[in-house]
């Protein structure tokens, strides 16, 4: 019984199942092309910029950016892909460690004063199933100034036992130039990542060794303590 006790605590330290991964909480930020979150152990990255074809719009308590002016996000000539008009996150598990992405929690606030609005459509990429047209994993619209979501990627298998750096993108489209569009309320929590920090096999197996081993070692102390007191 302590055995399994000790196997469970061990394991459940350095999982961090189900856990927010990566979170992104703008009140006070007062604005610019970069921003950090907050990570869970294990991991490194967790800094979100803009893409080429957006510019950083200076508002507080916001990431926000300007420039999302293309109609569509793919097709012939210009549009959201191939004039990175993106909002861009990565994060990376430490070496020994493999992620899992579940999903991903947003809220995005947009300028919605007509004329000038903010674009009203968006989609989710990964760098592990590629940023062009087609492998877009969830898009949605913003019809009015704000919207609250999440993006379920818990059946997305590529995102399963990820070992290398993973980035994310929210392209925007169908927007006014000088609008403005970003992650941001007054809550908290504006963008979070969610999903689990693993050990890799390789690290399970020296776990697992190394408490077979332990087990022999107490055995073997007890076997001969019985011995002496024969």
């Amino acid at each position: 019984m302590k055995k399994l006790l000790i196997l469970s605590l061990l394991l459940g330290s350095i999982s961090g199942l189900n856990a927010q991964l990566l979170v992104f909480d703008f009140n006070g930020y007062g604005g610019g092309a970069t921003a950090s979150g907050t990570l869970a152990s294990n991991l490194s990255g967790g800094t979100i910029s803009l893409g080429g074809g957006v510019s950083a719009f200076g508002d507080s308590n916001i990431f926000a950016a300007d420039g999302f002016k293309e109609t569509s996000l793919g097709g012939a000539g210009n549009n959201a892909i191939t004039r990175n008009d993106f909002f861009s996150f990565s994060l990376s598990p430490d070496t020994g460690f493999a992620l899992d992405i579940d999903s991903i929690n947003y809220f995005i606030t947009r300028d919605n004063a007509a004329p000038n609005t903010g674009p009203t459509d968006f989609a989710v990429f990964t760098s592990v199933t590629g940023f062009t047209s087609g492998d877009e994993l969830d898009t949605f619209s913003v019809p009015g100034a704000s919207l609250s979501g999440t993006v379920d990627l818990s059946g997305v298998t590529a995102l399963d036992n990820i070992t290398g750096p993973v980035e994310i993108r929210f392209y925007g489209w169908n927007g006014d130039n000088s609008a403005f569009a970003g992650f941001g309320d007054t809550t908290g929590n504006d963008l979070v990542l969610n999903g689990n920090v693993i050990p890799e096999p390789s690290t399970y197996a020296l776990i697992f060794g190394g408490l077979a081993l332990g087990v022999v070692f107490l055995k073997r102390k007890r076997d001969a303590r019985l011995e002496t007191r024969g």
